[in-house]
Protein backbone atom coordinates (compact mmCIF):
# COMPACT_ATOMS: atom_id res chain seq x y z
CA UNK A 1 0.00 0.00 0.00
CA UNK A 2 1.45 3.80 -0.34
CA UNK A 3 2.29 5.45 2.65
CA UNK A 4 1.53 8.36 4.43
CA UNK A 5 4.99 10.26 3.44
CA UNK A 6 3.64 10.03 -0.15
CA UNK A 7 3.29 13.22 -1.32
CA UNK A 8 -0.56 14.54 -1.41
CA UNK A 9 -1.73 16.67 -3.65
CA UNK A 10 -5.59 18.08 -4.12
CA UNK A 11 -5.60 17.62 -7.45
CA UNK A 12 -5.19 15.59 -10.44
CA UNK A 13 -2.95 16.67 -13.01
CA UNK A 14 -4.35 17.54 -16.32
CA UNK A 15 -3.49 14.93 -19.85
CA UNK A 16 -2.13 17.48 -22.74
CA UNK A 17 -0.51 14.43 -24.81
CA UNK A 18 0.15 10.50 -25.02
CA UNK A 19 3.93 9.86 -25.60
CA UNK A 20 4.47 6.18 -25.50
CA UNK A 21 2.51 3.09 -24.78
CA UNK A 22 3.34 -0.64 -23.45
CA UNK A 23 1.67 -3.33 -22.93
CA UNK A 24 0.91 -2.38 -19.14
CA UNK A 25 1.81 1.30 -19.38
CA UNK A 26 0.29 4.69 -20.67
CA UNK A 27 3.12 7.42 -20.59
CA UNK A 28 1.71 11.00 -20.95
CA UNK A 29 3.01 14.47 -21.14
CA UNK A 30 0.27 16.41 -18.47
CA UNK A 31 -0.34 20.14 -16.80
CA UNK A 32 0.26 19.96 -12.63
CA UNK A 33 -0.46 23.23 -10.00
CA UNK A 34 1.49 25.56 -13.12
CA UNK A 35 3.97 23.61 -14.53
CA UNK A 36 4.64 20.44 -17.59
CA UNK A 37 4.67 16.79 -15.89
CA UNK A 38 4.96 13.33 -17.18
CA UNK A 39 1.99 10.89 -16.25
CA UNK A 40 3.00 7.90 -15.73
CA UNK A 41 -0.32 5.27 -15.22
CA UNK A 42 -1.29 1.69 -15.73
CA UNK A 43 -3.63 0.91 -18.27
CA UNK A 44 -7.47 -0.02 -16.73
CA UNK A 45 -7.21 -3.87 -17.38
CA UNK A 46 -3.53 -3.92 -16.10
CA UNK A 47 -4.91 -2.53 -13.02
CA UNK A 48 -6.95 -5.31 -12.36
CA UNK A 49 -3.43 -7.35 -12.34
CA UNK A 50 -2.24 -7.75 -8.51
CA UNK A 51 1.40 -8.42 -9.72
CA UNK A 52 1.39 -5.44 -11.67
CA UNK A 53 -0.24 -3.08 -9.90
CA UNK A 54 1.92 -4.10 -6.98
CA UNK A 55 5.11 -3.79 -9.42
CA UNK A 56 4.10 -0.42 -10.30
CA UNK A 57 3.03 1.11 -6.30
CA UNK A 58 6.24 0.11 -5.11
CA UNK A 59 7.96 1.95 -8.20
CA UNK A 60 6.05 5.12 -6.61
CA UNK A 61 7.36 4.09 -2.93
CA UNK A 62 10.31 3.95 -4.17
CA UNK A 63 10.37 7.60 -6.09
CA UNK A 64 8.88 8.98 -2.89
CA UNK A 65 11.81 8.11 -1.17
CA UNK A 66 14.37 10.01 -3.08
CA UNK A 67 15.49 13.76 -3.39
CA UNK A 68 18.18 14.28 -5.45
CA UNK A 69 19.06 16.87 -8.73
CA UNK A 70 20.17 13.91 -10.79
CA UNK A 71 16.73 12.44 -10.64
CA UNK A 72 13.01 13.93 -11.39
CA UNK A 73 11.34 14.35 -8.61
CA UNK A 74 8.00 12.98 -7.78
CA UNK A 75 4.78 15.02 -7.78
CA UNK A 76 1.81 13.17 -7.35
CA UNK A 77 1.30 9.48 -6.48
CA UNK A 78 -2.23 7.53 -6.59
CA UNK A 79 -3.09 3.91 -7.27
CA UNK A 80 -2.11 3.12 -10.58
CA UNK A 81 -0.71 6.36 -11.63
CA UNK A 82 3.16 7.96 -11.08
CA UNK A 83 3.58 11.75 -12.21
CA UNK A 84 6.94 13.07 -12.04
CA UNK A 85 8.56 16.99 -12.91
CA UNK A 86 9.16 17.40 -16.68
CA UNK A 87 12.31 16.51 -18.01
CA UNK A 88 13.33 18.85 -20.95
CA UNK A 89 15.40 16.69 -23.05
CA UNK A 90 16.44 13.58 -24.70
CA UNK A 91 17.82 9.89 -23.48
CA UNK A 92 21.30 9.04 -23.83
CA UNK A 93 19.96 6.72 -26.01
CA UNK A 94 19.47 8.87 -29.05
CA UNK A 95 22.59 10.73 -28.46
CA UNK A 96 24.50 7.30 -29.08
CA UNK A 97 22.21 6.31 -31.79
CA UNK A 98 23.50 9.44 -33.34
CA UNK A 99 27.16 9.90 -32.58
CA UNK A 100 27.81 6.87 -31.30
CA UNK A 101 30.88 7.74 -29.91
CA UNK A 102 31.38 10.69 -27.12
CA UNK A 103 34.29 13.08 -26.60
CA UNK A 104 35.88 12.38 -23.22
CA UNK A 105 34.89 15.46 -21.22
CA UNK A 106 31.03 14.66 -22.14
CA UNK A 107 31.33 11.25 -20.98
CA UNK A 108 33.20 11.99 -17.96
CA UNK A 109 30.22 15.00 -17.09
CA UNK A 110 27.46 12.13 -17.98
CA UNK A 111 29.79 9.18 -15.57
CA UNK A 112 29.37 11.85 -12.59
CA UNK A 113 25.40 13.00 -12.74
CA UNK A 114 24.76 9.14 -12.51
CA UNK A 115 27.12 8.07 -10.03
CA UNK A 116 25.89 10.76 -8.09
CA UNK A 117 22.22 10.05 -8.26
CA UNK A 118 22.96 6.50 -7.84
CA UNK A 119 25.05 7.05 -4.58
CA UNK A 120 21.86 9.12 -3.32
CA UNK A 121 19.74 6.04 -4.09
CA UNK A 122 22.10 3.85 -2.39
CA UNK A 123 22.38 5.79 0.50
CA UNK A 124 18.34 5.48 0.55
CA UNK A 125 18.57 1.76 0.25
CA UNK A 126 17.23 1.80 -3.32
CA UNK A 127 19.71 -0.48 -6.03
CA UNK A 128 18.24 1.02 -9.64
CA UNK A 129 18.95 -2.56 -11.50
CA UNK A 130 17.80 -1.15 -15.09
CA UNK A 131 20.62 1.08 -15.67
CA UNK A 132 21.29 1.82 -19.55
CA UNK A 133 21.29 5.10 -21.80
CA UNK A 134 17.35 4.65 -22.18
CA UNK A 135 17.10 5.66 -18.50
CA UNK A 136 19.65 8.26 -18.45
CA UNK A 137 17.73 12.03 -19.38
CA UNK A 138 20.31 14.87 -20.99
CA UNK A 139 19.25 18.57 -21.06
CA UNK A 140 21.03 19.50 -23.78
CA UNK A 141 24.06 17.79 -22.78
CA UNK A 142 23.78 20.26 -19.17
CA UNK A 143 21.79 18.35 -16.56
CA UNK A 144 22.02 14.76 -16.45
CA UNK A 145 19.06 12.91 -15.22
CA UNK A 146 18.72 8.99 -13.75
CA UNK A 147 14.75 7.53 -14.58
CA UNK A 148 12.64 4.70 -14.38
CA UNK A 149 12.99 2.68 -11.12
CA UNK A 150 10.41 0.42 -12.23
CA UNK A 151 12.99 -2.44 -11.41
CA UNK A 152 14.29 -1.10 -8.60
CA UNK A 153 14.91 -2.80 -5.50
CA UNK A 154 14.31 -1.42 -1.89
CA UNK A 155 16.29 -3.08 0.39
CA UNK A 156 14.20 -1.61 3.18
CA UNK A 157 10.60 -3.40 1.77
CA UNK A 158 10.16 -6.95 1.44
CA UNK A 159 10.55 -9.09 -1.99
CA UNK A 160 7.65 -8.94 -4.62
CA UNK A 161 6.99 -12.40 -5.03
CA UNK A 162 5.61 -14.14 -8.43
CA UNK A 163 8.35 -11.54 -10.44
CA UNK A 164 10.83 -12.87 -12.96
CA UNK A 165 14.69 -13.12 -11.20
CA UNK A 166 16.02 -11.63 -14.71
CA UNK A 167 14.48 -8.08 -14.68
CA UNK A 168 16.95 -5.59 -16.59
CA UNK A 169 18.72 -5.46 -19.83
CA UNK A 170 21.62 -7.91 -21.06
CA UNK A 171 23.58 -5.46 -22.37
CA UNK A 172 24.05 -3.32 -18.96
CA UNK A 173 23.14 -6.29 -16.77
CA UNK A 174 25.76 -7.73 -14.29
CA UNK A 175 26.34 -11.26 -14.57
CA UNK A 176 25.38 -11.91 -10.90
CA UNK A 177 22.05 -10.03 -11.81
CA UNK A 178 21.41 -11.97 -14.64
CA UNK A 179 21.24 -15.65 -11.99
CA UNK A 180 18.99 -13.63 -10.59
CA UNK A 181 20.87 -11.86 -7.46
CA UNK A 182 19.23 -8.17 -6.57
CA UNK A 183 20.58 -6.67 -3.46
CA UNK A 184 23.58 -5.97 -4.47
CA UNK A 185 25.01 -2.36 -5.09
CA UNK A 186 28.11 -3.50 -7.18
CA UNK A 187 25.40 -4.60 -10.17
CA UNK A 188 24.24 -0.75 -10.36
CA UNK A 189 28.26 0.24 -10.88
CA UNK A 190 28.63 -3.10 -12.92
CA UNK A 191 25.77 -1.40 -15.50
CA UNK A 192 27.37 2.24 -15.09
CA UNK A 193 30.76 0.86 -16.26
CA UNK A 194 28.73 -0.84 -19.46
CA UNK A 195 27.32 2.46 -20.11
CA UNK A 196 30.47 4.60 -20.06
CA UNK A 197 32.25 2.14 -21.97
CA UNK A 198 29.70 2.33 -24.96
CA UNK A 199 30.24 6.07 -24.66
CA UNK A 200 33.62 6.04 -25.09
CA UNK A 201 34.46 3.40 -27.09
CA UNK A 202 31.36 3.72 -29.37
CA UNK A 203 29.44 0.27 -28.90
CA UNK A 204 28.83 -2.22 -26.92
CA UNK A 205 30.73 -4.11 -24.91
CA UNK A 206 29.83 -7.50 -25.39
CA UNK A 207 28.46 -8.49 -29.56
CA UNK A 208 26.63 -11.44 -27.45
CA UNK A 209 25.59 -10.55 -23.83
CA UNK A 210 23.90 -13.75 -22.80
CA UNK A 211 26.88 -15.63 -23.47
CA UNK A 212 28.89 -13.26 -20.95
CA UNK A 213 26.29 -13.33 -18.37
CA UNK A 214 25.92 -17.04 -18.29
CA UNK A 215 29.65 -17.33 -18.36
CA UNK A 216 31.13 -18.50 -21.58
CA UNK A 217 31.99 -15.23 -23.14
CA UNK A 218 35.24 -13.67 -22.83
CA UNK A 219 35.58 -10.02 -21.65
CA UNK A 220 35.62 -6.40 -24.84
CA UNK A 221 38.82 -7.42 -26.55
CA UNK A 222 38.72 -3.36 -27.45
CA UNK A 223 38.56 -0.60 -24.74
CA UNK A 224 38.76 3.01 -24.24
CA UNK A 225 41.92 4.93 -25.86
CA UNK A 226 42.11 6.98 -22.63
CA UNK A 227 44.40 4.79 -20.16
CA UNK A 228 42.92 6.41 -16.98
CA UNK A 229 39.78 5.49 -17.85
CA UNK A 230 40.07 2.63 -19.66
CA UNK A 231 41.69 1.52 -16.17
CA UNK A 232 38.30 2.34 -14.03
CA UNK A 233 35.94 0.40 -17.07
CA UNK A 234 38.13 -2.65 -16.74
CA UNK A 235 37.75 -2.71 -12.81
CA UNK A 236 34.02 -1.70 -12.84
CA UNK A 237 33.01 -4.40 -15.29
CA UNK A 238 34.64 -7.37 -13.88
CA UNK A 239 32.38 -10.61 -13.77
CA UNK A 240 32.53 -11.24 -10.20
CA UNK A 241 31.34 -8.04 -7.76
CA UNK A 242 33.85 -8.46 -5.55
CA UNK A 243 36.62 -7.66 -8.29
CA UNK A 244 34.72 -4.60 -8.50
CA UNK A 245 34.63 -0.74 -7.24
CA UNK A 246 32.70 -1.95 -4.25
CA UNK A 247 30.27 1.64 -4.13
CA UNK A 248 29.38 3.65 -6.38
CA UNK A 249 31.15 6.38 -4.59
CA UNK A 250 34.38 4.78 -4.95
CA UNK A 251 34.15 4.91 -8.33
CA UNK A 252 33.07 8.40 -8.30
CA UNK A 253 36.31 9.11 -6.47
CA UNK A 254 38.06 7.74 -8.93
CA UNK A 255 36.40 9.15 -11.70
CA UNK A 256 37.19 12.39 -9.94
CA UNK A 257 40.94 11.71 -9.82
CA UNK A 258 41.28 11.15 -13.24
CA UNK A 259 40.18 14.62 -14.51
CA UNK A 260 42.74 16.31 -11.91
Amino acid sequence: MIRSKTPVIDHKPKVLEQLAMTPHVVIERGFWRDQQVLIKRLKDMSRKNPEVLERFEREGEVMAKLDHPNIPKLLYLEPGMVVREWVEGRTLYFHLEEDRKIDLPRVLHIARGVLAAINHAHSRGVIHLDLKPGNILLEDWDRVRVIDFGCAKDLTLESITHVGARLGTPNYMAPEQFKGTRHDVRSDVYSIGAIIYEMSVGQLPFSDAFAWLAGRGKPPTIWSEHTGLNQILQKAMQRVPESRFQTVLEMLIALEQLEA
